[in-house]
C-alpha cells in the first residue's frame, strides 16, 4: 500500500470558482480566506515570491478543512 504525506497550510487566497463543464455551471468556491487545508505533499504549484514559499492547487486537492 503506498501512503502519502498530507501538508497542513493556511488559505491565503482564492478565486470565485470554477466552470464544470460536464454540467455546464459555474461552481462556486466554498473554501475561504484563513481556512486551513489539508492537501498531499507534491500537489498543486509551488513557487516563491519576496523569498517565501506558496502553493496553487485547485479546490479539488484538498483533502480537508481542519476545524480549530
Amino acid at each position: 500500500m503506498h501512503k502519502t504525506k498530507e501538508l497542513q497550510k493556511e488559505v491565503l487566497s482564492i478565486g470565485p470558482g470554477a466552470y464544470d463543464e460536464t454540467s455546464n455551471k459555474f461552481i462556486a468556491t466554498t473554501t475561504q480566506v484563513g481556512d486551513m487545508i489539508l492537501f498531499n505533499l507534491g500537489g498543486g504549484v509551488a513557487f516563491t515570491h519576496n523569498d517565501e514559499e506558496y502553493v496553487t492547487i485547485t479546490e479539488k486537492e484538498i483533502i480537508a478543512v481542519v476545524a480549530w
